[in-house]
């Protein structure tokens, strides 16, 4: 508890862009419903730490340049019914290069025995990282401008917090993370979607250069964090 208040607490991964929208729009549920006597809400992310500050292991450097391939198709395919406006990240060469890093003919032994493969490849992932993100960001402002919604604080790393009671991940990853972090406390752990008993989670859209993919997120994190709040509310958690 949290002030005499059920804590819920929303998480994603780096705590930029789903679970902090979850916590502006289950504040303002919680003040529609008149439900702040009982309810407080926080959010965070799972990894926001090693994320935020480009820590990536190489998986997670394969992961980010595949997402930043995957950008430059979307944005430059015009055969797409709703094409992104993101310029491409990469040029030609350093597409190549990204590819072969992707396809494992460079592989993490190259990379830690050359200096300046190092160095190059490190210099793709954050022009990558920068790119991603500021498309998301993007997409995040339009969709908390067409609400009238305003973030908190971002980039909160997930803690041993013995204040939360309920902690709502957004994908099975983030929930199974979070129970290692919140281990031996009284917090209830589940993802969002299985909470207000729904079969698809709400998955993160960053890498993505379609609006529309962007439009469904939200869409589907708004319907399910207003009915959490709704449940969280009506039951003993």
């Amino acid at each position: 508890m949290k002030d005499g208040k059920l804590h819920i607490q929303f998480a994603c991964t780096a705590n930029q862009g789903r679970s902090p929208v979850a916590e502006a729009i289950a504040r303002r549920a919680i003040k529609e419903l008149g439900l702040e006597d009982r309810l407080d809400v926080s959010s965070s992310g799972t990894q926001a730490e090693s994320i935020n500050n480009r820590n990536y292991d190489w998986n997670g450097m394969l992961y980010v340049l595949d997402k930043g391939l995957d950008y430059n198709s979307e944005a430059e395919d015009e055969s797409k019914a709703e094409p992104g406006k993101g310029s491409p990240i990469y040029t030609p060469t350093e597409k190549d290069l990204v590819r072969s890093v992707i396809s494992r003919r460079v592989t993490e032994d190259h990379y830690n025995s050359s200096e300046e493969l190092r160095e190059i490849i490190d210099s793709l992932i954050r022009k990558t990282a920068v790119a991603l993100s500021s498309y998301e960001h993007e997409q995040r402002g339009i969709y908390l401008r067409e609400q009238g919604l305003e973030l908190g604080e971002t980039g909160k790393p997930t803690v041993a917090d013995e204040t939360i009671d309920l902690f709502l991940a957004m994908d099975p990853r983030n929930a199974g993370r979070a129970r290692e972090i919140l281990k031996g406390l009284p917090a209830v752990v589940t993802t969002l979607h299985e909470f207000v008993g729904e079969e698809k989670p709400v998955e993160n859209a960053w890498g993505h250069a379609l609006p529309s993919i962007y439009k469904e997120m939200y869409s589907r994190l708004q319907a399910y964090t207003e009915n959490a709040v709704r449940k969280a509310a009506q039951h003993n958690i």
